[in-house]
């Protein structure tokens, strides 16, 4: 469904001259990186909704979202795979979060948030094995990690330390936990 979709609206603007036909691959792969992306964040969205916690899932998806984008880390073999497998981590990152959230200390989360940032910083960037990076990218996607993640670990240290953003500052810490074990399966899979 995404790579017909991609490559029909791909062809339509190569039909209409909007683009030329040299450039078809590039715009292919970029409208199915587009389509997957903006269905696996509307689906997470409605789940998220449904269960109840739409603000927490947003957050969680800002914050997992733009990391992932220039961290890298494990990827499917296919769009499907790819669906299936982070709808899977995402309902199992709600349950478990369900479970465990009030029971444990804000300075184990904490701690926790700060190992994965720095192996998400010593792991960050990996390449897409249909985009690989410059050595010039590696380091700008690098320092662009390192700034999202310490943003997000201070932003999640605020949030704990008050009972009306808890929940919030730990669906944040998942989505860092998260990323770190895709870097991990990342380096696993290469």
């Amino acid at each position: 469904m995404v790579k017909l979709s991609a490559q029909n609206i791909t062809s339509f603007l190569i039909y209409n001259n909007e683009i030329k036909e040299d450039e078809r691959d590039v715009y292919q792969y970029g409208f199915e990186t587009l389509i997957a992306s903006t269905l696996y964040f509307i689906t997470v969205l409605c789940l998220g909704n449904i269960f109840d916690k739409f603000i927490h899932t947003l957050l969680f998806m800002l914050c997992y979202c733009p990391i992932r984008q220039f961290s890298g880390g494990y990827h499917a073999d296919s769009y499907r795979e790819c669906f299936m497998t982070f709808i899977s981590l995402y309902l199992i990152n709600v349950c478990t979060l369900n479970i465990f959230m009030h029971k444990i200390p804000n300075i184990v989360v904490i701690s926790i948030v700060l190992l994965c940032a720095i192996g998400i910083a010593k792991l960050s960037p990996q390449e897409h094995r249909n985009n690989p990076l410059s050595t010039k990218e590696k380091e700008k996607y690098k320092q662009i990690v390192k700034r999202l993640v310490i943003f997000y670990t201070i932003l999640i240290t605020l949030l704990l330390t008050n009972n009306n953003t808890y929940e919030y500052g730990f669906y944040i810490a998942s989505a860092i936990y998260l990323i770190f074990i895709m870097l991990i399966l990342g380096k696993y899979k290469n």
